[in-house]
């Protein structure tokens, strides 16, 4: 039976920094789109805030960034295979 032991093992807390670029690509800013309108007078005055709900927009890119991470972390801990 095959087992794996870390050298580092107290390494493996940084997973924890996965949290880096997945907080990196919620923060950030895509680029709105001006729309020139005639006349504001018809426009409704809100007393609402502006809410902008933060949506995953590229999933797959932000599995690849967290993989690179937890990736990294994993080889600084050094996994080693025990074989018996």
């Amino acid at each position: 039976m095959m087992s794996i032991a870390w050298i580092n093992a107290a390494a493996l807390w940084a997973i924890g920094l996965v949290a880096i670029p997945i907080a990196i690509h919620l923060l950030v800013r895509q680029q709105s789109r001006i729309v020139a309108y005639p006349s504001l007078r018809f426009v409704r005055e809100t007393a609402l805030a502006a809410f902008r709900r933060r949506a995953i927009q590229d999933a797959f890119l932000l599995a690849c960034r967290s993989a690179i991470v937890i990736g990294g972390v994993l080889a600084i801990a050094g996994p080693i295979v025990q074989t018996p």
